[in-house]
């Protein structure tokens, strides 16, 4: 499995125009990805602070690679001039909810 992080500021130049609700969306059209963890935070962007999201993803190698190839569009769409990515290998699991047998009255 791989990780993808990506974190993305708020600020087109010195305005804050974008929040993490805007992030998603841009997220699940531009990258068609429908599962993720997008998280607030704030970053700085050449001596600056600004809001950003993070947004993380696991998924397998080639996934990986289709989004990672995908971030300069989604860059572009954003009005950023660049979105910190970071693709690593993983141990993540999903471990699924267990439902107990329904007492027999």
């Amino acid at each position: 499995m791989q990780k993808v992080t990506m974190t993305i500021g708020h600020k087109i130049g010195l305005v804050e125009a974008l929040d993490s609700a805007a992030i998603c969306a841009a997220i699940t059209a531009t990258l068609a990805i429908d599962a993720f963890t997008a998280i607030p935070c704030v970053g700085m962007w050449k001596g600056i602070p600004e809001n950003s999201t993070r947004i993380e993803v696991v998924c397998d190698e080639s996934e990986a690679n289709r989004i990672a190839g995908l971030v300069p569009t989604l860059a572009w769409q954003l009005n950023q001039e660049a979105i910190m990515l970071e693709v690593a290998p993983c141990a993540v699991s999903f471990p699924t909810a267990v439902v107990p047998a329904l007492a027999m009255a």
